[in-house]
């Protein structure tokens, strides 16, 4: 399901992608590619654990890259609509381009370590896989997209052929040898954002104290989390299934759909088989090469956890049946004497009592390094932009997260300590969607003819400006993670839906509190400070 809902995402990314970016789309779906596929190599020589942790660090990681690219092709689009040629575009695209994916994936870098250093299982492998895809991916940006980039503009027909090859609408392209003004900003250029801002700031600020109010709450009366059901005991039958591996004989359970029509049916608990208590999602599959101390051979052997949904006392009498009708009196006698039925030695079965411990991860530790990762990430920021803005961005992400927090404490639906993804992704797109405002603002005071460029007024009216500029940006971005996220909701394993929930629900706070909060918590900062 994860693959198929993956796929999907990918499907519904190249149509947005190639919508806005034309021919550009396929430099920037090549470069994001070979990032995940680079990063998903250097993740197995780590040794670590492929999970959806791991799953979603590779699509953040992923979401990092394109963004590198897309900006690229955005900055190109922009110089075009200042009149400049397609070669100087590009060289102008080029230089504009640098800082932006450079501190997105330095962003990422630094969350991402913090993550995988005071986080262990799913939420630490999503660190790991964050930090690598989004070096690889600087990378790609850095060498690969620049070479791109060039051989595109400079083909000959490339210039003949903007609208097609770029998506930019000629008809708004100045004419500099005729000292054509620019006429387009962007989509949203002329959208004052700040209109709006005082009823959505009393909106984030209520939200945002009702959500700490509720996760404060819920801490003191013992969890944050409802995680009814999540600790309980459970019954996982664990299959070993032995084969020589230069057999060619045809294996009698080497697949989930062979555990689920071959095996599980041979064991019925009142009338039912056991197959009816799980599903082929939930089972998973290991695969790993041996060889016996006193045999030569090398075998094959497939491991099978197969998770049930009702909780059976494995040593405790039960009504359970193995083919034939001959009655056993406990589960793990049934199981091994199913195996031996379907096979006398070549497949070794028992039955698992389980016991989750609570708190794996615990949100105190998510926080931990999340609350690191974000206070180095601010100073980067910090240094980048200025105190102000870079004190706001820190802000807004961990209000994002905190925000997701509160969802599930208010709400108490039932999840599993993996909801505190949700958060992660919420914080770390707030912070991207907020780089794309402030490097859009840096670039306008850096071009501007204004004589006092250090003037505060004229800095905050570039940041009022660069929000209607880059919304359109900030949309595509948003869009693109969402459908990321709701692919995973919507076809995934039911077991991780609750996590993309989050995600969801946090991606788009955050997106209208960078738009609308955003700007005047930074203006507000800098007159404070």
């Amino acid at each position: 399901p994860s693959a198929i809902a993956t796929l999907v995402a990918l499907a519904i990314g190249m149509a947005v992608i190639a919508v806005f970016y034309r021919l550009g789309a396929l430099a920037i779906l090549a470069n994001t590619a070979v990032a995940v596929e680079g990063s998903v190599l250097l993740f197995g020589y780590f040794g670590a654990q492929f999970g959806i942790g791991a799953l979603v660090g590779f699509g953040l990681g992923a979401m990092v890259t394109a963004f590198g690219s897309m900006y690229y092709f955005h900055k190109v689009k922009q110089q075009l609509y200042e009149g400049r040629t397609l070669k100087k575009a590009h060289a102008e695209g080029t230089k504009k381009a640098l800082w932006p994916t450079i501190d997105l994936s330095v962003v990422s870098i630094i969350v991402g370590v913090f993550l995988y250093a005071f986080v262990h299982s799913s939420i630490g492998n999503l660190g790991l896989s964050l930090v690598l895809t989004s070096a690889v991916g600087l990378l790609l940006n850095l060498i690969l997209l620049r070479m791109q980039g060039w051989l595109l503009a400079n083909s000959p027909k490339s210039e003949k052929n903007i609208k097609a090859i770029y998506g930019v609408d000629t008809a708004k392209c100045p004419n500099a040898l005729k000292d054509e003004k620019q006429v387009y900003f962007g989509r949203f250029a002329n959208k004052d954002f700040s209109k709006l801002k005082k009823p959505f700031m009393i909106g984030a600020l209520a939200l945002l104290v009702v959500a700490i109010a509720g996760v404060s709450v819920m801490s003191g009366l013992g969890r944050v989390y409802n995680y009814s059901g999540a600790y309980d005991d459970t019954t996982t039958l664990s299959v070993e299934y032995w084969v020589d591996s230069n057999s060619t004989a045809t294996k009698l359970l080497d697949k989930e759909a062979k555990m689920m029509s071959d095996f599980l049916p041979l064991i019925k608990h009142e009338g039912k088989s056991l197959s009816e208590y799980t599903s082929e999602e939930l089972i998973t599959l290991e695969t790993r090469e041996v060889y016996l101390d006193d045999d030569e051979t090398k075998y094959t052997v497939y491991c099978f956890q197969v998770p049930l949904t009702v909780y059976f006392n494995p040593e405790v009498e039960q009504k359970a049946l193995v083919v034939e009708g001959t009655n056993y009196s406990t589960l793990a006698e049934a199981v091994s004497e199913a195996a031996a039925i379907m096979s006398a030695e070549s497949i070794v079965a028992r039955a698992n009592n389980v016991r989750h411990q609570a708190g794996s991860p615990s949100l105190g530790s998510v926080y931990l390094g999340l609350g690191l990762g974000f206070l180095f990430a601010a100073i980067y920021m910090m240094v980048r932009f200025g105190l102000a803005r870079g004190f706001a961005t820190g802000l807004v992400s961990m209000g994002g997260s905190v925000i997701t927090v509160g969802f599930f404490a208010l709400t108490r639906l039932a999840v599993t300590p993996l909801a505190s993804i949700g958060a992660v992704v919420a914080s770390l797109a707030a912070t991207y969607i907020a780089l794309l405002l402030l490097n859009r603002s840096k670039e306008i005071v850096k071009d501007s003819r204004e004589r006092d460029k250090t003037a505060l007024e004229f800095k905050n009216q570039c940041l009022y400006k660069a929000s209607g500029e880059e919304a359109e940006e900030v949309l595509i971005f948003a869009s693109l993670l969402g459908a990321f996220c709701l692919s995973l909701l919507a076809l995934g394993p039911r077991q991780y839906s609750i996590i993309f929930l989050g995600a969801i629900f946090g991606l788009v706070v955050v997106t209208l509190a960078v738009l609308f909060v955003f700007v005047p918590v930074c203006q507000t900062l800098s007159v404070w400070l």
